[in-house]
């Protein structure tokens, strides 16, 4: 692990603002987090989070009665 100085995050903040003038330069506590991130996972990228299963609507016939259609829940 290696730490920042106070100093690299101006540098880092003055360095985006002239490559990206329009932009808004982030909070100094955001460049830390980024590093921190960076260091932890080797990504800077945000962790999957875990969630439901899709679902998608299928369409089910009823084999006894063709003229019956009904839909089923399907998890993918």
């Amino acid at each position: 692990m290696f730490s920042i100085r106070t100093s690299h995050i101006d540098e880092v903040q003055q360095k985006f603002a002239t490559a990206f003038p329009d932009a808004v330069v982030s909070h100094r506590n955001a460049i830390l987090s980024l590093v921190r991130k960076y260091q932890e996972t080797g990504s800077v990228h945000d962790a999957d989070r875990p969630s439901r299963p899709p679902t998608i609507a299928k369409i089910v016939v009823d084999t006894e009665e063709s003229t019956e259609v009904r839909q089923a829940a399907v998890t993918m």
